[in-house]
């Protein structure tokens, strides 16, 4: 007979009992980006008014120039 039959088979937990879950401060986390990630994604697919000229105070054409007539920007 071999003493070393078991070797590798010790549980540390009590029969009947389970290990326990994530702790809250991860599932927490998990949910907080997870809704970032899905605002993003909504935004990404929404689209909206977003662009070089968005925060100047004269248009822009779509290369991202300002447009220049004469005296004033226009």
């Amino acid at each position: 007979m071999d003493i070393h039959s078991d070797r590798g088979q010790e549980s540390h937990s009590l029969p009947g009992q389970e290990r326990p879950g994530m702790p809250r401060w991860v599932k927490v986390i998990a949910l907080i980006a997870l809704a970032v990630l899905l605002v993003f994604v909504v935004a990404m697919l929404l689209g909206g008014e977003h662009g070089p000229g968005l925060h100047s105070s004269f248009p822009v054409t779509p290369s991202g120039t300002p447009v220049y007539t004469g005296d004033t920007w226009s």
